[in-house]
Parts: C-alpha cells; sequence; structure tokens
C-alpha cells in the first residue's frame, strides 16, 4: 500500500504540474538566493524608514526594530506595483525580546506606496485603502494573527473598537522560537488564504484584492521591547494555461501511436502568427510523455500489488485450516459435555439444604465466645499482679534520679566559676579586640539604618515597612475608590430565609417571577464570577459593576442584570 501511494502521488504532482506556472517577482522581493542589500544601506526596489533609530541591513536579514527599549519603529515599503490578480507572498520574520514583549507586526497591501499608515500600527491608522495583517499579543494564546480590510472609509484610530474589524484571525505562537516563522498569504481564483509555518490560519472566497497595490512591513516596539527581524520576503505570480491556443492557428495531428512507452511527437507547429510557439508545444509534449510513462510505473505497481496480495490471503487461509470434519465433531462433543456437567453442578447447588450446617456453626461459636469471657477476667488478673513493681524498687530509682540531677547542678556552678573570663579582667578589650570593640549598639539603635546600611534586612523580612510608594494623590477621597466585591455562588446566601426557601426548595416553582437583589443596599458594589448558581433559579441583581463571567452566568440561570449608580 506505501508503494500505491507514492506512485498515486508522483502521478498527481505530475498532473498538477501542468496548468500552473509560478515566477518569483524579483522587483518586489528580497533576501531569495543573493544577498539583501548590494551596500549595507538599501535595498533595491524598497523603501526604507525608521524612527527612533537606524534599519539594520545584513546581507542575511533586515532587522526592522532593535532589542532595545525606547518606543522604536521600522518600516520597508515597495516602490513598485502589484500587476498581477493571482500572487503569493512569502514571508519569513523572526520575534524576540523578554518575557511579555510590547511589539507588532504588520503587512501591508495598500493602494498608495508608503501611505499614512507607513510606520503606524492598525490601531493607530486613520484610513488606509487595502488589506492589513497584524500579528501581535493580543488574545491569551501568546499571541495571534489577525486580518484587517479598508476601503479607505473607516478611520482606525477613532474607532471605537478596532479589534471587532478584524475578518479573520488565529492563534500564533511567534516570540522566542528560535527559528524563522513563514507567514504566506496568496490570492488565487479561489479566493485569499493566510497559512502560518504550513497550516491554514483563515481563508475567505468572498475577497478579491485588486490590481496595482503596494507591498509593505512595518513593526513598531514599545518601553518592552521586541526586536524583528525579516530574513525573506518573496512574492510571486500564478499564471495558469486558461486558453488554448486558436483552431486557425493550429489543427492537432490524430492521436499518436504509442511505441516503446513513449508517443511520436507529431510534428511541430509553424511559427509566426501569434499561435502557441515551438517552445510550449515541446513543453506540453514532454509533460505528456513524462505522464505516460507515470501511468505505466503505475499500473505495473498496481499489478504488482495485486499479486502480492493474492499471495498472501493463500498463505492466511493455508495456515488458518484447522483440518477434517471429524476434528470438528470431536471438539463439539467436549464443549457438549461441558456444558452438561456445569448443569448438573448447579442443580446441585440450587438443591441443597445448607441450614443445619449452619445453624451448628453458629452454635459452636457462642460456646467459645462464652468460655473465653469466663476465663479471661482471672488470667489478667493475675498477669496484672504478677507484672507490677514493687514499691522499694520505685523509691530506689527516685532517690536515684534526684542524687544526678543534685551533681550535675553542682558540676554547672563549678564550670561557670572556672570559666576563662576571670583571666580577662584588668585588660583593655576583654576579649572583643581592639578594632571592632565590644560596643553596646554597633549599627544603631532601633530601626536606625533602615533605608541605608540595613536596607537589605528591611526588604526581606518586613516588606512595605516606610512609608508611601508611588506618586501623590491630594485631597484623596476613599469613597471614591470604594468598590467592595461578592462572588456569584453567595448571592442566594444575601436573599432572605424565606424567600429562598421559597424559591430554593420547590422544584416546581415558575420562573416568571425572581427575587431582586440591591447590592448597593447589602453593602457591595462589584459583582464577581467565582462559583455556580443553581440551574433554572434565576436572580435579577442589581449593581455597579458586573464581571463579563458573572453576567454570563446570570444570563445562562435565567436571571438579568441591572447597572445602578
Amino acid at each position: 500500500m506505501l508503494s500505491l501511494r507514492k506512485t498515486l502521488s508522483t502521478l498527481t504532482c505530475l498532473l498538477l504540474s501542468v496548468p500552473a506556472n509560478t515566477q518569483v517577482l524579483d522587483a518586489l522581493s528580497f533576501g531569495h538566493g543573493h544577498t539583501i542589500s548590494p551596500d549595507g544601506r538599501t535595498i533595491p526596489n524598497w523603501q526604507i524608514q525608521s524612527v527612533n533609530h537606524n534599519l539594520q541591513i545584513h546581507s542575511d536579514r533586515v532587522v526592522l526594530t532593535p532589542p532595545a527599549p525606547g518606543h522604536a519603529r521600522g518600516g520597508l515599503w515597495a516602490t513598485q506595483p502589484v500587476n498581477h490578480a493571482d500572487w503569493s507572498a512569502t514571508l519569513d520574520f523572526r520575534a524576540s525580546g523578554p518575557e511579555r514583549g510590547s511589539g507588532n507586526l504588520q503587512i501591508w497591501f495598500a493602494r498608495d506606496t508608503a501611505p499614512a499608515s507607513g510606520l503606524k500600527s492598525v490601531y493607530t491608522v486613520e484610513a488606509f485603502d487595502g488589506l492589513a495583517l497584524v500579528v501581535d499579543q493580543y488574545g491569551s494564546m501568546g499571541g495571534q494573527l489577525r486580518g484587517f480590510l479598508n476601503d479607505g472609509s473607516v478611520n482606525f484610530k477613532n474607532h471605537h473598537d478596532v479589534d471587532s474589524l478584524a475578518f479573520g484571525h488565529c492563534d500564533f505562537s511567534y516570540r522566542n522560537l528560535g527559528k524563522m516563522s513563514k507567514l504566506v498569504v496568496s490570492q488565487s481564483r479561489e479566493g485569499l488564504e493566510v497559512t502560518v509555518d504550513g497550516k491554514s490560519c483563515f481563508k475567505s472566497n468572498l475577497i478579491r484584492l485588486p490590481v496595482g497595490y503596494y507591498f509593505g512591513v512595518s513593526a513598531a516596539t514599545g518601553e518592552v521591547p521586541d526586536s524583528f527581524e525579516l530574513q525573506h520576503f518573496v512574492v510571486s505570480s500564478v499564471e495558469l494555461y486558461r486558453n488554448p491556443p486558436p483552431a486557425t492557428q493550429y489543427s492537432p495531428p490524430p492521436p499518436p501511436a504509442q511505441q516503446g512507452g513513449q508517443y511520436q511527437q507529431p510534428p511541430p507547429p509553424a511559427s509566426g502568427g501569434g499561435g502557441l510557439s515551438e517552445a510550449n508545444y515541446n513543453e506540453i509534449i514532454n509533460h505528456l510523455n513524462a505522464i505516460h510513462a507515470a501511468s505505466d510505473y503505475a499500473s505495473r505497481e498496481i499489478g504488482a500489488l495485486s499479486n502480492l496480495q493474492m499471495n498472501r490471503h493463500a498463505e492466511i487461509k493455508r495456515q488458518t485450516s484447522w483440518g477434517s470434519q471429524a476434528q470438528f465433531d470431536a471438539i463439539d462433543q467436549r464443549i457438549q459435555g461441558l456444558e452438561q456437567k456445569l448443569l448438573r453442578l448447579q442443580r446441585d447447588l440450587e438443591g441443597a439444604d445448607y441450614q443445619a450446617s449452619l445453624k451448628d456453626l453458629k452454635n459452636s461459636l457462642k460456646d467459645t465466645q462464652a468460655n473465653l469471657m469466663n476465663s479471661l477476667p482471672a488470667s489478667m488478673s493475675d498477669i496484672v499482679t504478677s507484672s507490677a513493681p514493687k514499691m522499694s524498687l520505685f523509691i530506689f530509682v527516685v532517690v536515684i534520679v534526684q542524687i544526678a540531677l543534685m551533681g550535675a547542678y553542682q558540676l554547672y556552678k563549678k564550670r561557670l566559676a572556672n570559666s576563662p573570663k576571670k583571666f580577662l579582667r584588668g585588660h583593655v578589650s576583654h576579649g572583643h579586640g581592639r578594632v571592632g570593640k565590644h560596643r553596646k549598639h554597633p549599627g544603631g539603635k532601633g530601626m536606625a539604618g533602615g533605608q541605608h546600611h540595613h536596607r537589605t534586612n528591611l526588604d526581606k523580612y518586613h516588606p512595605g515597612y516606610f512609608g508611601k510608594v508611588g506618586m501623590r494623590h491630594f485631597h484623596m477621597l476613599r469613597n471614591h475608590y470604594w468598590k467592595p466585591g461578592v462572588n456569584i455562588d453567595k448571592l442566594w446566601t444575601l436573599v432572605p430565609p424565606e424567600t429562598r426557601t421559597k424559591y430554593l426548595s420547590s422544584s416546581s416553582m415558575s420562573t416568571d417571577t425572581a427575587p431582586v437583589l440591591d447590592m448597593l443596599q447589602l453593602g457591595y458594589a462589584k459583582v464577581l464570577g467565582k462559583g455556580r448558581l443553581p440551574e433554572g433559579k434565576p436572580l435579577i441583581v442589581k449593581a455597579r459593576y458586573f464581571s463579563r463571567e458573572a453576567e454570563r452566568k446570570i444570563k445562562e440561570a435565567g436571571g438579568a442584570v441591572e447597572l445602578v449608580a
């Protein structure tokens, strides 16, 4: 089967290679097969822009933003438009930086070269006409790739929710991968498609971008830097052989005879007159010969695989033949005999009476228990009496312990009196050194040095000890920041007991009515989404703030939320 799949794959590739011709557009590409810049400062047919840094152009890559803070921006814009309806653009890039970067990368396909969007992101551009693909840290999966379209009528900078304008998106973890990521955007008769590292991100058959637009790549980074490096940007056109040559220019000969696995090549058409050229004609003949050879090879492989399968089937059939009918009859008789024995055993078990045996066993256990209970107390009393210690031994142990304690105390007093300090009396430093000296407060009294030489100890063991940190807030009113919260799993505990019992205990209670909770009167301002609500038991909750999760869970339970001042 593996050989058959390889054969069919080869045949499919040959068939698909006939109708299309892919051509790299050198004027719109860089980094493919040669150095990016001839002089290290410019890129042919591309316009260079940068802010707060100088764009770095190496022999094998272009650094749009450096790995250093400073709100840097960089961009490249093609000076020639795309004059093909079907095209494909491939960008190899890499992003690196700290754990939480703040940069973004835009791939533009706009009507004007280096328009107002030259070095702006999709959030700061006022208006543009074309396509914008944005790669940034939006989303919770480490990054996303999103697509935006505009015909020049929407001002993205003043829009209240730019993220809602995206027509397609996918999760894309692109930062600090240690390798180049490949982003491909292509337009064909089937529509527009965007792929990332060989996987489809999003596509649409309703989008058809016009001819004559310009490509551009821009990047921006904030105080936490993201370094974006471009290795290749290759634009290729896809031209299809759609129209066959006119019949008046060249009439195809009758079907060629097959000789030796090759088609006999008919005479080439006469050149001139705008018909099929000799080079194209020879190319088509070569393609047909290759397809014919592949089909012959596939046919031979299929025949060989068919013979192999037949041989395997015969071998398996031979190995699984167990013998004559007599052997099967003997096995069947043995199975029937076992079934009869099992049936007899089952009848014996069901018909036997074990009541008498169980009664005798019960009586024996009772007698044994009575004998143990009668003999155990006397035995335990004898054991305790014989094992009890004598009073004289106890008194002797107490006296020995007291003597040992007194001896230990006397030894301690003697060692204390004979300690070495008596030999230090009269000396200047008394054993504490002439340099460091034995001062009473060598590091200062109390909390002295808490912000200087004792700062490490204070920061480690007493964080937040000293004063205020941050910006000053003059005339601060605490009630402006009053926002106590409560989770939704505590809402029903705030309902009065009789109302709560009425709604929760009755399963047949109608859902047309529901208890109303005014959280401000209960001392809360915000409702949070932790926990669960009883299913089918709605609540009407009034509060100043609701988290998104709390609002969703309240509505799923059939309730409603109401914002109050």
